[in-house]
């Protein structure tokens, strides 16, 4: 049974900060009150010609497409004085495969969630001493790679976004111009760091939560047959 518990163990280990990063970029993503107030902060009406209400409406229903509710994101709206196609086809294959890196990442945070689950039940009946030292090493692994991620990103932003881009996209079509494409005037750089100083805030709380659990667990052994 020694076995299975190591085992178990080192799947908790590699997913449970996978899926707690995943869940942290769900919430992030799909807070439509975030997307509201960065429209204002960055005075977004000002910048595309597009009303607050009409930029609000136009963020439902790409929420919505990246959640894979909408078959397409071809959306007409009133930009400026005249009624215009928000995203043309350039955006419109990019945003495909942004939906494409959602689904993925559904299926991958869903598995891991599930194995994150099944092996803390798991060690928690058969070893609770294991079930602190795992917890409270998993809590401080992620913390080290937090600090790491932390210098290198906002050592220069723009660097490591670029990477990023590089390494999950096949294409250049991630690469739009801010004059004429509505996507990136809608999301600037600014926009993606803010959002990823929010997952950051929030994976670490998450964090320093899971460590204070860990260390208030009891040191007792307890073992199943």
């Amino acid at each position: 049974m020694r076995e299975y518990t190591n085992l178990f163990a080192i799947i908790c280990i590699v997913c449970l900060p996978i899926a707690m990063l995943l869940i942290n970029l769900e919430v992030a993503a799909f807070d439509i009150s975030f997307f509201k107030s960065k429209y204002e902060e960055y005075n977004i009406e000002d910048v595309t010609g597009i009303s607050e209400e009409n930029l609000m409406l136009i963020t439902e229903k790409l929420l919505d497409y990246l959640k894979g509710k909408r078959e397409n994101i071809i959306i007409f709206t009133e930009v400026g004085d005249k009624i215009e196609q928000v995203f043309e086809e350039r955006e419109l294959l990019h945003l495909k495969d942004v939906r494409e890196l959602f689904r993925k990442g559904y299926i991958i945070k869903d598995l891991t969630l599930l194995l994150s689950i099944v092996s803390l039940i798991y060690i928690f009946y058969k070893d609770r001493i294991k079930l602190k030292k795992i917890l409270i090493v998993t809590s401080l692994i992620q913390l080290v790679l937090m600090g790491l991620l932390y210098i290198l990103i906002y050592s220069d932003f723009y660097k490591y976004f670029t990477y990023f881009h590089k390494i999950l996209f096949s294409n250049d079509l991630w690469l739009l111009n801010p004059k004429t494409d509505i996507l990136i005037q809608m999301y600037p750089l600014e926009f993606f760091s803010s959002i990823t100083y929010r997952i950051f805030v929030l994976f670490l709380s998450e964090t320093l939560a899971l460590l204070s659990i860990a260390l208030l667990l009891p040191c007792r052994k307890h073992s199943s047959i």
